[in-house]
This record gives C-alpha cells, structure tokens and sequence, in this order.
C-alpha cells in the first residue's frame, strides 16, 4: 500500500444555512469513517479560508499574489493508503465534494525509503 494525498478544492457552500452547513460536515464525517473502517484513512484536516499565493518573477524576486479564489482554493486534504492511483483515483470518486461542485486533485505520497 501506497499513501495518497486527495487535497479538496472549491465546492459551492456559500449559501447554505447553518442547519444545512451542519449536513454537509456530517457527509464529510460519514466518508471519513467509512475510509476508516476499510482502514484506508491516515489524517485529515481542514485549511483555513483565508491563504495566499507567494511566486518568484523572472528577476526572481517574490512577490504577493494571484490572490486565492474560493473556486481554486484547497479547502482540506486527506492522507489515504490505496493499492495504486486506479485504486486511489476510486476512492477521491466518492467523496462529498463532488456534491457541491468541488473537485479534487489525487497525488502520490513520495516514499523516501525506497
């Protein structure tokens, strides 16, 4: 088994209500749990709403933006162990997120001890 990273982007959340935000977190909970019973989870977390994107120019100094959109922005990520990408790439399919218009970007954990 591999570790795979599944960092959540955007998602439509803005005009739920509090009732409604609650359901939406229960949904995310419920999948956590689920990927814990088939001993798939590792951590997750949530980010903060508010970040920023730092980059170098061609003179190479650093300099302030774009700014993070809520549509780009990485709102989560869970650590997961899968078989390969097809399995990983299976389990980021079932996540909440895509119930909100949100997406998700699947990457390989690297293993330094090989």
């Amino acid at each position: 088994m591999a570790e795979f990273m599944i960092l959540i982007k955007g998602g439509e959340y803005d005009d739920h209500s509090p009732e409604e935000m609650q359901a939406v977190i229960q949904k995310f909970i419920n999948w956590a749990n689920r990927l814990r019973e088939e001993n798939r989870y590792k951590y997750a977390d949530k980010l903060n709403d508010d970040g920023f994107i730092l980059s170098a120019n061609k003179e190479g100094k650093i300099v302030d933006g774009p700014f993070v959109e809520s549509k780009e922005a990485i709102g989560g990520f869970y650590v997961i162990e899968a078989t390969d990408y097809d399995d990983a790439l299976e389990i980021a399919r079932s996540c909440p997120v895509f119930d909100y218009q949100g997406s998700v970007e699947v990457r390989k954990i690297f293993d330094y001890s090989k």
